[in-house]
């Protein structure tokens, strides 16, 4: 079951929406920041200046990336494109910390030569507390967008303006020392700031591996999708729950439990009610498979069953139907077979009239028991 494709339009324009807001500002505090940082001498507001240009970075790549990670599912990619936004946040991740790295370098240059330390004026003041007021509004706007439309990459993009919110604060501490003539202030302030930016790409590549070697979900996450199937009152037991994350959408898979003996149309319906539950409550869930079983199959290895698997029913049926002449055969309405336990159990439905003839009752039991997988034999009576 597939979650309408509409809503997936509507996310895709909240999240372009929100980036291209967020690319404005980045780019008009990027630019800003660093015209004053050269005319008032900080390295740390040219460093943070910078940092916006990496904010703006992740903007451009949103905005590329959401074009087609909101695609509908197609023939190439059944289970839609949103691991294009997980590839895009690992190049974001590589990106940070390359510049983290020349940044880095840069400004531990002077510790090291113990030359070009310079005290920053005070117009870096004014252009860190624009920063700051800046970044935070963008923060809450991203974050709350986020979360609505449930995009890991659009979250990660949140917090990286409130890493660079806390960089401007940085800016301000670094220009505030200076005052008291702590002449490296500017310089440390600046290395703080790179390294900042590093751990914000240090998690993007973290999050984004994390999703593409398809790791589980946590253990919270998983007891509440359990335990929202158990609510249903004919299920007996539901394991094996396992998923994948595309993008800001969940695949899950699980298997349940139902009576031995309940018709196939039953126990799928009991399966869509199962996914219904779970994709009603959940919106980040774009896709669920039930698998329906009829026994506890949890403790059977995957490797064990090509030597439990049982005969289907032709076959079993040609196996009873050798040692059964035709009119015997033709007195059989109906045969259900039941899967149960390594065993293949019966139900022979014949008129009401064979209900006393302990002869036919008896040749069908015989030519049952000759198959080795066979189980229980149990014989119903309908009137013709």
């Amino acid at each position: 079951m597939n979650r309408n494709p509409n809503q997936q339009k509507i996310n895709r324009r909240m999240a372009q929406k929100v980036t291209i807001t967020g690319a404005l500002i980045n780019m008009a505090l990027g630019v800003a920041k660093i015209i004053i940082g050269v005319f008032a001498s900080s390295h740390s507001l040219i460093v943070d200046g910078i940092h916006s240009f990496s904010d703006l970075l992740s903007d451009l790549f949103i905005i590329f990336v959401n074009r087609f990670s909101y695609e509908a599912p197609d023939k190439n990619h059944p289970y839609g494109h949103g691991r294009i936004e997980t590839m895009g946040t690992l190049v974001i991740g590589c990106i940070l910390i390359i510049t983290s790295g020349v940044l880095f370098y840069e400004n531990i240059l002077p510790f090291i030569t113990q030359k070009g330390f310079v005290i920053p004026k005070y117009p870096v003041a004014i252009g860190a507390l624009i920063s700051v007021l800046a970044n935070e509004w963008l923060f809450r706007y991203t974050k709350k967008t986020a979360e609505i439309i449930g995009s890991q990459l659009l979250l990660a993009n949140a917090w990286h303006s409130r890493t660079d919110c806390i960089s401007s604060i940085i800016v301000l501490l670094g220009f505030v020392l200076s005052l008291f003539d702590i002449y490296w202030a500017d310089h440390a302030a600046a290395l703080i700031i790179s390294l900042m930016i590093g751990k914000v790409g240090l998690d993007f590549i973290k999050d984004s591996t994390t999703e593409l070697v398809d790791s589980s979900l946590n253990p919270e996450e998983t007891k509440k999708y359990l335990e929202r199937i158990m609510a249903i009152p004919e299920i007996e037991d539901a394991h094996n729950l396992r998923a994948r994350k595309m993008g800001p959408r969940i695949i899950l898979d699980v298997n349940i439990q139902v009576a031995a003996k309940i018709s196939v149309s039953e126990g799928h319906e009991i399966a869509t009610q199962a996914i219904k539950s779970i994709m009603d409550n959940d919106p980040k869930v774009s896709d669920v498979v039930v698998h329906t079983d009829v026994e506890d199959d949890v403790e059977i290895p995957f490797s064990s069953y090509k030597e439990t698997v049982l005969p289907l029913r032709q076959k079993v049926l040609e196996r009873i139907r050798q040692n059964l002449d035709q009119e015997i055969i033709s007195k059989i309405k109906e045969t259900r077979l039941h899967y149960l336990g390594k065993k293949i159990h019966y139900e022979f439905v014949l008129d009401v009239q064979n209900m006393n003839d302990e002869e036919l009752l008896e040749t069908i039991k015989k030519s049952v028991r000759e198959l080795s997988y066979s189980g229980r034999i149990q014989f119903l009576f309908t009137r013709p």
